[in-house]
């Protein structure tokens, strides 16, 4: 017996047309779409356990939301209009989440769950750029409550292997100067060696990948390129290939920042990092040479719309990537930024940003 049909709705296909069938029903079996068609017909060849009426609304796939940052959820209404990237990343953000202590880390994974699924999101990637890899305890608190939730979810391990250069550390102590009665962990709380990181990575991979019944992956996960040395992407990048997997990372978010003549995209390119296994987030600051060799390596891009003009950091060319056949998911990116994880409401503002 068919276990679910959804009917009288208008459905949106994802076939090559992109094919829009009104006064239409969605039967599922075994997990699967088994029928899409009009209503009449699906409901006289098919008998259900559970019968949803779409009263006239859109049926549409689940959603799938490439890149965001789970307990951030908890810090939301934190942010001020006037801060920038590296004031908000290095006052607000990284301490708050920090002082979160596991159990407020699963309660934050709670939250995001819940809108998730009601805002119809089906899977999502968690860049996780705060990692402690001495104990796996908060990870662990949000990992269960993945499971129990039901989700598809994809925990990306922020990997971060070398440390910030004088000058910019310089600059963040300067900007950190602005909020001193806030407790700043230092620069080189998250920096582990090369070995350590990519063995912790790997272990948890093996511990966690394909478990909740197939519905949870682990992706190794470079956090930014300026923290990140050569051989940990490359390790990165072959860890997904060997665990079948991908690997994503924070690029070219703001790279007007930086003094360098190869760009974020042309280094990941030399060093192999680039490919079909790669996600890259963001890639606000880059031009037409580097949106031919995100193309030509068949690299995967999350645009995070709405929290990158939070940031007035400025917003991808996804009409240029789109042109050059480049595959571009919209994420939702921070909740401290966005204040819904609910990609439809992104998808409104970013249409009307790229008119």
């Amino acid at each position: 017996m068919t276990e679910l049909l959804v009917i009288n709705g208008t459905v949106i296909t994802q076939d090559a047309d992109r094919t829009v069938l009104t006064n239409s029903a969605v039967a599922v079996q075994d997990g699967n779409i088994s029928a899409v068609g009009p209503t009449a017909d699906i409901t006289t060849n098919h008998d259900a356990q559970t019968i949803i009426d779409a009263d006239g609304g859109v049926i549409i796939p689940g959603l799938i939301n490439p890149h965001t940052h789970v307990s951030d959820i908890l810090l939301r209404g934190s942010f001020a209009e006037n801060r920038g990237l590296l004031d908000w990343l290095y006052n607000v953000k990284r301490p708050g989440t920090l002082a979160m202590q596991p159990e407020e880390h699963a309660t934050a994974a709670t939250l995001y769950c819940i809108e998730a699924i009601l805002a119809g999101v089906t899977t999502f990637v968690e860049n996780d750029t705060e990692v402690l890899w001495d104990d796996w305890t908060d990870i662990e608190a949000k990992l269960e409550i993945y499971d129990q939730s039901g989700i598809r979810n994809i925990y990306a391990a922020g990997m971060v292997d070398c440390g910030a250069d004088n000058a910019f550390q310089e600059l963040v102590l300067d900007i950190q100067t602005r909020d001193n009665d806030v407790d700043h962990p230092p620069l080189e709380r998250f920096v582990e060696e090369t070995d350590t990181v990519l063995k912790e990575v790997n272990s948890l991979i093996e511990a966690y990948n394909g478990t909740a019944d197939g519905r949870q992956s682990i992706w190794p996960a470079p956090v930014v390129v300026e923290t990140t040395t050569n051989r940990c992407f490359q390790a990165a990048y072959a860890l997904a290939e060997e665990h079948d997997v991908m690997t994503t990372v924070h690029v070219a978010e703001a790279e007007a920042q930086e003094q360098r003549s190869l760009s974020s995209i042309e280094y990941l390119r030399n060093i192999g990092y680039l490919g079909d296994r790669a996600l890259l987030g963001h890639c606000v600051q880059i031009d037409e040479n580097d949106v031919r060799i995100i193309a030509m390596t068949g690299t995967k891009i999350a645009h995070n719309y709405m929290a990158n003009m939070r940031l007035a950091t400025g917003f991808a060319p996804v009409a240029a990537m789109l042109d050059a056949g480049v595959t571009v998911g919209l994420g939702t990116d921070n909740s401290i930024l966005n204040d819904t994880v609910n990609p439809i409401s992104d998808l409104r503002a970013m249409t009307e940003g790229h008119k």
